[in-house]
């Protein structure tokens, strides 16, 4: 059968995509190697599914400004709007904008009802094997041997990140390399931190901080959690660094960024008949306090010090430390824990007014299919719905 319109994934922006062409009475298929559309779409936001974000500065994009071409001057505006468009209403918790119902299964059920108003057919259980160019469109053939023909194809297969959750895999390189489409390998990204220090004795510890990574002779620094585990580091904070950071490089974490070297002082002199992590409890974990003090000491025995024994020397080196307590990067964890993967499809190829392919006619691309990559807190979803409502305006 010919359609209008093929759609290789039905995920956030496939979705949006066939819902916004569907509208315009465009017969539509979408293939989805998963049971059900929107699979990952469920995970996001812990469940809760952090639709966009209304705070949006030049740093929520990696070094790309693409996606501010896509999302347009108020890109969560829009975002409410299509899902009140479709019984969708929302929140915002600082910022952070969600359904009412803090349920990303009633986002999938809506998007999935409203491509069920225009009749858009789903395949799913199938992966595509490759895509032929011909005179009257694209011949799209399944795992299964099986063949559709699309006047216009729209890639929106997401990156590799969750591979549980069905997303794309190495196979789609053999497709853009057939097409001729250039790409960017995918990595994982938005992921925790393999540290080389062992952290095991402070695992599960979690605790306000700030960290700066240094790259390029550009330094990047960002607040919040820090979560250590037995592997090395995470949190929000981390996640957002780890785009920056690869084997062998280094990460500064300050451990009390709002307390001054005269704060710090002071506490010795007002507790100083204290145990020294007991001092410190005053402004962190005890058992991070504990292991500060043991890599500070080394091999000294400081069961039995106070902060009596410490001179100001000691005070102003341990302050040191613990603003600027640095770990060596063994490496990433892999897609499995990377709630988003760098690479895709390179946008110096798309059309940012169409999200059509600039030497492939009828071929359009769309979320992180693309080679955009967005911090945590609801960027990357903001950049997805909007590049398919675009990519189905022009198809």
């Amino acid at each position: 059968m010919t359609y209008d319109i093929i759609i290789v994934g039905a995920g956030a922006s496939g979705l949006t995509a066939a819902i916004t062409a569907g509208r315009k009475g465009k017969n539509i298929l979408i293939i989805d190697k998963n049971k059900k559309c929107g699979q990952k779409l469920y995970a996001t936001g812990n469940g809760r599914c952090n639709l966009t974000n209304l705070k949006l500065s030049p740093d929520s994009y990696y070094e790309n400004d693409f996606a501010f071409q896509i999302n347009g001057p108020d890109p969560s505006k829009d975002i409410i709007s299509f899902f009140n468009s479709i019984g969708i209403y929302t929140y915002d918790r600082d910022g952070y904008v969600y359904p009412l119902s803090n349920q990303a299964s009633s986002v999938v059920w809506a998007l999935k009802d409203e491509a069920g108003r225009y009749d858009i057919s789903f395949r799913y259980n199938h992966e595509v094997s490759d895509i032929k160019k011909e005179n009257e469109g694209f011949k799209v053939i399944l795992n299964n041997n099986e063949s559709h023909i699309g006047r216009k194809i729209l890639f929106a297969t997401g990156g590799f990140s969750y591979p549980k959750l069905g997303t794309a895999n190495e196979n789609i390189y053999s497709i853009y390399d057939s097409l001729g489409i250039l790409y960017k390998k995918y990595e994982a990204a938005l992921c925790p931190l393999i540290i080389k220090e062992d952290l095991s004795k402070i695992s599960g510890v979690r605790t306000k901080g700030k960290v700066t990574v240094y790259k390029d002779e550009k330094a990047y620094e960002e607040e919040g959690e820090i979560q250590f585990t037995d592997y090395g580091i995470s949190g929000i904070v981390i996640f957002n660094m780890s785009y920056y950071l690869n084997k062998g490089d280094k990460i500064s974490l300050d451990l009390i960024p709002e307390v001054p070297y005269d704060g710090f002082k002071a506490l010795f002199d007002k507790s100083g008949y204290r145990k020294p992590n007991a001092i410190l409890n005053g402004l962190i974990n005890d058992k991070l306090a504990s292991f500060i003090l043991d890599n500070f000491l080394k091999n000294i025995d400081n069961k039995s010090l106070t902060g009596n024994d410490f001179n100001e020397d000691m005070i102003h080196e341990l302050y040191l430390l613990m603003k600027n307590y640095t770990l060596n990067v063994k490496g990433k964890m892999d897609f499995d824990m990377s709630q988003a993967s760098s690479g895709g499809i390179l946008t110096s190829m798309i059309d940012p007014a169409t999200m059509e392919l600039r030497n492939i006619k009828g071929l359009y691309v769309s979320g992180e299919a693309t080679d955009v990559l967005g911090k945590c807190g609801g960027y990357n979803l903001t950049y997805a719905f909007l590049s398919g409502i675009k990519a189905g305006r022009n198809m």
